[in-house]
């Protein structure tokens, strides 16, 4: 996704066969993923890529050594971390507050 890390307003991109395009397109109007006037969004997302790919090595550092600090930590367990995400959830607050958690 080309918002997450690399300052680009929103988007995202997709790469596989013709045939896996064709079908995203098509889910992508089912939902109503339309969009108009794409031009402007699509010129933020080049400038993303040609001046913040560099970047995303030392986010992508940040997250692993974020989701490191946190794993220390007690009542916090780290479900993900790739890229620049790191996902977690607090399962003592989940079963303390949440009937569902």
């Amino acid at each position: 996704m080309l918002f997450k890390g690399l300052g680009a307003p929103i988007g995202s991109a997709l790469v596989g066969s013709q045939a896996l395009i064709d079908r995203a397109r098509r889910w992508r109007k089912v939902v109503g993923g339309g969009m108009r006037q794409a031009g402007i969004i699509a010129a933020a997302c080049q400038h993303a890529l040609d001046h913040h790919v560099a970047d995303l090595k030392n986010d992508h550092h940040r997250a692993a050594r974020l989701a490191e600090g946190l794993a220390k930590l007690p009542g916090v367990d780290i479900t993900s971390q790739a890229t620049n995400m790191v996902l977690l959830v607090f399962p003592t607050l989940m079963s303390n507050h949440f009937p569902f958690g």
